[in-house]
């Protein structure tokens, strides 16, 4: 398992635990899982190295991938297309040397390779290279993942250093349906529990949106609201400009990276509405952003 400690690895991770599963989690630092620590066994390494990604796929039945990176990530020298991309590809290899019968990966919905967002167009190439394996293999693709730890709380956050939050005109475009982290890995734990696809369904695509349609920018001054933030919106190369401007005066990594502002005007919907997520017996859990 890959992600652990993510938002949905988190929520998931304490499920497959209660469950009696045998769990096998690749990890940068064991401290990051808490008391979870010791119920699995640990592979420290990360995604940008390979002899990792064979440590933590030897003997295993199931991949799940959930680990990925809206950022580039300067220090350990990883892009968002070779974290998102190229790792994929390479965890995907290294789980069929090592005889994996099955790989389920976290993607978003709207993933393409044609976006304008490198963080979509990274999963759509992990995407097609899933879909090509021989392994049996399942892509859930998610709207925006709903929780207080999520990537979008902490955009808005770094968006909302002044009193007024700017978000990109784009947001007003973009179409989502919010779905709760608990729903997601609910959804998660519920596709492992049904075993392998047969051949007449390989490979298996499960979208996860909730029931409330929305847009990036209504969502997203949700989320400021909450901060008592009043949001405007303005074109994204300002929002960029207003970023560079305060940079030397903030914490590093508090403020989005530019490539992070790309997502925010990208359509995550499915034509299915929360159809998959009731398909696994899930009743979706209410989002507003106003309330938490």
């Amino acid at each position: 398992m890959t992600g652990a400690t993510g938002t949905v690895g988190t929520r998931l991770l304490p499920r497959l635990i209660d469950a009696g599963r045998s769990l096998r989690v690749l990890v940068r630092d064991p401290q990051d899982l808490g008391a979870s620590r010791v119920d699995v066994q640990l592979v420290l390494g990360d995604l940008a190295d390979a002899n990792s990604l064979r440590h933590a796929t030897r003997g295993v039945d199931t991949v799940v991938h959930l680990a990925a990176t809206f950022r580039d990530q300067d220090r350990s020298g990883g892009s968002i297309e070779q974290i998102n991309g190229l790792a994929t590809a390479r965890l995907l290899r290294a789980a069929e040397q090592a005889g994996a019968e099955r790989f389920i990966y976290m993607s978003c919905l709207g993933a393409d390779d044609l976006s304008g967002s490198r963080f979509v167009r990274s999963k759509a190439a992990a995407e097609k290279d899933v879909l090509e394996s021989d392994l049996a293999s399942t892509v859930i693709s998610a709207s925006s993942i709903h929780a207080s730890d999520s990537i979008w709380e902490r955009i808005v956050s770094g968006l909302s250093v002044l009193p007024v939050t700017t978000l990109p005109s784009g947001t007003l475009r973009a179409r989502i349906q919010p779905v709760a982290a608990e729903d997601v890995a609910a959804a998660v734990f519920a596709e492992i529990a049904r075993g392998a696809p047969d051949s007449t369904e390989h490979p298996r695509r499960v979208e996860l949106a909730g029931d409330q349609a929305t847009t990036q920018f209504s969502y997203l001054a949700g989320l400021a609201m909450r901060r008592h933030h009043r949001s405007v919106r303005l074109p994204l190369p300002l929002v960029e400009a207003k970023l560079r401007l305060l940079t030397p005066f903030i914490r590093e990594g508090r403020l989005p990276a530019p490539e992070e502002l790309e997502v925010l005007s990208v359509s995550l919907w499915s034509e299915r509405g929360s159809s998959d997520l009731r398909d696994l017996d899930i009743e979706p859990t209410p989002v507003n952003p106003l309330t938490g």
